[in-house]
């Protein structure tokens, strides 16, 4: 099993919270999940921490990748 914390900012922290885009990126990847949060000082960083077994690894950075370039 691997784990992944990936930091970012975003403009809304809320809304980025509550967005259902990493539950479709991981839905069909078996065994993996994810775990969204945010800077407790307040500012606009937020986080997420990944879990996924190994195998599945290079799928879950395929789609990561697929993603940033469809919002970029």
């Amino acid at each position: 099993m691997a784990t992944f914390i990936a930091t970012h900012e975003v403009d809304d922290v809320d809304r980025w919270l509550e967005s259902p885009v990493l539950g479709k990126l991981l839905e069909p990847l078996e065994g993996a999940s994810f775990r969204k949060f945010r800077d407790p000082a307040g500012s606009t960083t937020t986080g997420v921490l990944f879990e996924i077994p190994d195998h599945l690894v290079p799928t879950l950075m395929e789609r990561l990748q697929s993603q940033q370039s469809h919002e970029g």
